[in-house]
């Protein structure tokens, strides 16, 4: 009876390490693809660029590997050696485990700041040729925020977004991903803005988003727009746009041009709110 037992431990042992050895082989194999495929994708961290998910997923498929190996080997033998050795691995990944935990929470402060001078570092780094996986990563995260527009997200929430992505409109950012961006957040109009009235606003502005279009001038553009209220719009808020905005010259639209069209938005959103710009005037 229990030389069965003890048969039956031994082969749930190997049965359960061959699983782990195996998903192992699986996580090198997706880690080794990875570096030769696709270079250097998702670099996590422009201050060490060995600390990729390639390499991550590399080391953690090898310790895996080893430690099923050692669990397989030492159970189908019955290796007091082996199994020893399978058992102290166990341990030592386990206090690793603890200490980074540990050191996680003592350090929480320090770990953020840096991760958020890692991210500023990364978009300097985006337009550079050996750093397509930082580009696609970034990529991704400008287009999957379009997401978060939803009526359930706080405005406070989304104020933040807002307060953060601005910093993200560089001539490196992708036209299409701002783009995608700036028409997906029309769908934030509250009670308070109408739907036709913010998408004639979204669809006049969307087209100046270029290259010549100074930083700071739509820095301060989509600082003050957010405060936007139909009815209740301020005046001087409006202003502020004026004053950020005067300084567009691109060659599709001349100063005067959109001079004149901000005087007749203006006239809009203080006359008849909510009438749509090309309904208006026929453009």
């Amino acid at each position: 009876m229990a030389r069965g037992c003890l048969c039956c431990v031994k082969y749930m042992l190997f049965l359960f390490n061959l699983l782990f050895w195996l998903g192992g082989c699986g996580l090198l194999g997706v880690g080794v693809w990875l570096s030769v495929s696709q270079g250097s994708f998702a670099t996590l961290s422009p201050s060490f660029p060995s600390i990729s998910a390639a390499n991550l997923i590399i080391t953690l498929g090898a310790v895996i590997m080893v430690t099923g190996f050692l669990g397989c080997l030492g159970a189908i033998k019955e290796n007091k050696c082996l199994l020893l050795s399978f058992f102290i691995t166990l341990l030592v990944i386990l206090l690793v485990e603890l200490i980074l935990l540990i050191l996680f929470f003592v350090y929480t402060d320090n770990v953020s700041e840096n991760a958020r001078q890692d991210l500023k570092e990364g978009l300097t780094l985006y337009s550079t040729n050996n750093n397509a996986g930082l580009r696609n990563a970034w990529n991704t995260i400008q287009t999957e925020v379009r997401y978060l527009t939803t009526n359930d997200l706080p405005y406070n929430a989304w104020n933040t977004i807002q307060t953060e992505v601005r910093y993200l409109t560089t001539n490196d950012l992708p036209y299409n991903a701002w783009n995608t961006i700036q028409t997906e957040v029309r769908y934030l109009t509250t009670n308070d803005l109408p739907y036709n009235a913010w998408n004639t606003i979204q669809t006049e502005v969307r087209y100046l988003t270029t290259n010549d279009l100074p930083y700071n001038a739509w820095n301060t553009i989509q600082t003050e727009v957010r405060y936007l209220t139909t009815n209740d719009l301020p005046y001087n808020a409006w202003n502020t746009i004026q004053t950020g905005v005067r300084y567009l010259t691109t060659n599709d639209l001349p100063y005067n041009a959109w001079n004149t069209r901000q005087t007749e938005l203006l006239m809009i959103y203080h006359t008849t709110p909510g009438t749509p710009y090309r309904q208006r005037y026929g453009t």
